[in-house]
């Protein structure tokens, strides 16, 4: 499976590591397969895991917001699946959680 393509700005950073070693959650098929996307800027290393920020659209609704945490293995979704409606408020909740 052919992962997605990291943008210049972000190539040679934490990025890399991510999806390269994350199984088929970046793979290209998977992202066009949920409507996924991923806000580059995001990527936040947390004590050996990174949080980062995916957005969904569903085939009848809006574009969604969902804070990840990658802890070198698992995904985890942190305040619910497409938890957040603007990307502001999943930027405020990854602030959040880095302060804890």
């Amino acid at each position: 499976m052919s992962k997605v393509t990291i943008p210049s700005a972000y190539r040679y950073t934490e990025w890399h590591e991510v999806i390269n070693n994350s199984g088929h959650f970046f793979d290209k098929s998977a992202m066009r397969f949920f409507n996924s996307r991923i806000s580059w800027g995001s990527l936040t290393p947390m004590n050996g895991y990174y949080l980062f920020i995916t957005s969904e659209q569903s085939p009848y609704g809006s574009r969604r917001y969902t804070l990840r945490l990658w802890n070198g293995e698992n995904f985890t979704d942190v305040g619910g699946f497409e938890g957040f409606e603007t990307l502001a408020q999943a930027k405020r909740a990854l602030k959040k959680e880095v302060s804890k």
